[in-house]
């Protein structure tokens, strides 16, 4: 999730902020939209805007009521509906940061940023009395999936990785602001990328090959990544259930489809010091008995297992094994136990979010949960009353 006093929240009052990210007194709520051009400067320019949807999402819907396992580029999208005249505002040269303001008791606002976002194309439509665009936009990984490098790229095993693709970023997209922190770690090892792959992908793969999670855009439009060693240490950032403050109107667990792996074998690429075995080019997580998919609960023992191999570009142990510890859960899905439930709003929500459940009605009382989708619902009207969101989310395998 976000830091509590980042950003614009920085000269806040702790206790005031925490209070009313409670909701134990209500909410007073308002939304809006801050427009920008391409080069990230503000435009000062009123969108006539009535509704909205920010998505983060880490995980796309399958057609079989699953999810699918391969990873979408692609986490956050914001869905906007303007009514009225937009002639003035080029949509095509701009860029749109949507925000929550959460008021404090001592009467200052609190702003949530959640994203910098691209609009697509946008439909138009007429019902005799306004004209509606209702207008999908992409945050900047879209961008950086759009664009394919064009010609080979060899990237030497002595450069240090995130300083190369801050380089990258700066030359080819004109980035300056990262939430990258700094690592003076490399590759090992040569590797060479194809003219048509896509920038998001080379820069994922150079970042998943020292330890880091893929490449992302934040909530302030930054491109970001962190080692994947702190999502799989990440504990509970938010308590959601009867009086913990989060207020639930209905939420239901249900199971994934069957065939959800329960022993996961991560392979390393072959550089030159790995070979083809456990604790040397081999990293294995098993899922013993979290959920109707672990082992225990197929009935134990070799029969029960499901595996699954999982190729993974990294040249050394130690950043494979830490791949493995945060990539597990997103392949073992909860052990097929699935969270989905309408939550009051905490404006927080952020990259790869883990929070616990206490729901005693439906067996939640303990363990951790691992966010796969969010959505923050919004209004261009100040609401009083405490507003909600949706989450799904998937078991921690443990």
């Amino acid at each position: 999730m976000q830091q509590l006093l980042a950003g614009p929240r920085a000269q806040l009052d702790r206790a005031l902020l925490t209070d009313a990210l409670s909701l134990r007194h209500g909410a007073t709520v308002r939304h809006g939209v801050d427009v920008f051009d391409l080069a990230g400067r503000p435009t000062f320019e009123r969108l006539p805007w009535t509704s909205g949807t920010v998505t983060w999402a880490y995980r796309e819907p399958s057609e079989t009521g699953g999810q699918e396992l391969t990873r979408t580029g692609i986490r956050r999208r914001f869905d906007v509906t303007l009514s009225g005249r937009v002639d003035g505002i080029n949509l095509s040269a701009r860029r749109l940061r949507p925000w929550t303001g959460l008021r404090l008791r001592d009467g200052a606002w609190a702003v949530f940023r959640h994203g910098m976002f691209e609009p697509e194309n946008p439909g138009l439509a007429d019902d005799g009395v306004h004209v509606r665009r209702d207008v999908q936009a992409v945050d900047k990984a879209g961008r950086w999936s759009a664009k394919t490098l064009g010609r080979p790229i060899v990237v030497p095993g002595t450069v240090p990785i995130v300083a190369y693709v801050q380089a990258s970023l700066t030359a080819v997209f004109g980035e300056v602001d990262f939430a990258i922190a700094a690592s003076p770690l490399t590759l090992g090892r040569q590797r060479v990328f194809e003219a048509d792959d896509s920038y998001l992908d080379f820069y994922s793969e150079l970042l998943q090959g020292i330890g880091h999670d893929q490449l992302t855009a934040d909530e302030e439009g930054r491109p970001a990544s962190q080692p994947v060693s702190v999502l799989a240490g990440q504990g509970a950032e938010a308590t959601y259930g009867a009086r913990q403050g989060k207020i639930l109107t209905a939420a239901s667990v249900d199971p994934l489809f069957p065939t959800l792996p329960n022993v996961l074998i991560f392979s390393a690429r072959q550089g030159p010091s790995l070979g083809n075995e456990i604790g040397n080019g081999l990293a294995v997580r098993r899922n013993e008995r979290t959920g109707p998919a672990s082992i225990e609960a197929r009935g134990g023992g070799v029969a029960a297992e499901v595996e699954q191999t999982i190729p993974v570009d990294v040249d050394n142990q130690s950043a494979l094994e830490a791949v493995a510890d945060a990539e597990q859960q997103r392949y073992f899905a909860g052990g097929g136990l699935r969270f989905r439930g309408r939550i009051g709003l905490n404006p927080l929500a952020g990259e790869r979010d883990v929070f616990a459940v206490r729901l005693p009605r439906l067996g939640l009382v303990s363990g951790l949960w691992v966010c796969t989708e969010w959505s923050l619902h919004m209004t261009s009207l100040t609401d009083h009353a405490a507003a909600l969101m949706d989450v799904t989310a998937e078991r921690r395998v443990a």
